[in-house]
């Protein structure tokens, strides 16, 4: 979170953060005004004169969401210039290092009651996947083989940072040890 400018302003980001903090603390009936505000240490009119109302931050933080967790891989031109396996070991460490999937539980659950919420969040998990296939099919994988990989590689790697806390010393190895794995069968039966 960005420090304050001294008066106590926060930006528009500090409070997309903190209102996903609060989502995957406890739902979203968690994201409330009055608990932003104390989180931030702010008055409740900071959030007023960025959003107007809790519904627009609503629309606003799944939006924010998809795009710090999903465009900010998706859209790095810079990716584009790596080899295939190169990019795919670069994603992984990206998703890991950034922590870009520790909303995703948070927002899925969300998106369960919520339609604004489910239609983003099929929309970023479908640019993960569309993202990953368009790489395998580099490597050659297509149709259930470029289906089984993706999902394999999406899935772990949101996972993932559920399941092991803290990345171990080998983590970088073994991270290109599970790429190699994934694309060095054949994709010819």
């Amino acid at each position: 979170m960005k420090a304050d400018n001294g008066r106590g302003f926060k930006s528009k980001a500090d409070w997309l953060e903190a209102g996903l903090g609060l989502l995957s603390e406890g739902g979203v009936d968690r994201v409330k005004v009055d608990v932003l505000a104390r989180r931030l240490g702010i008055a409740r009119s900071g959030f007023y004169w960025h959003f107007g109302n809790r519904q627009n931050f609503l629309d606003q933080l799944i939006d924010f969401w998809a795009e710090s967790s999903t465009g900010a891989v998706t859209d790095d031109l810079a990716l584009q210039e790596r080899a295939p396996r190169d990019r795919l070991i670069t994603v992984a460490r990206l998703v890991r290092d950034r922590q870009l999937a520790r909303y995703d539980l948070a927002v899925r659950n969300w998106a369960v009651t919520d339609e604004k919420a489910e239609r983003v969040v099929r929309a970023a998990f479908g640019r993960r996947r569309d993202y990953v296939a368009a790489i395998f099919r580099e490597l050659g994988f297509e149709g259930i083989e470029n289906d089984s990989r993706v999902s394999l590689f999406v899935c772990f790697h949101i996972w993932n940072g559920f399941t092991y806390f803290e990345p171990t010393p080998d983590a970088d190895v073994v991270l290109a040890k599970q790429v190699d794995l994934l694309i060095s069968s054949n994709p010819k039966p």
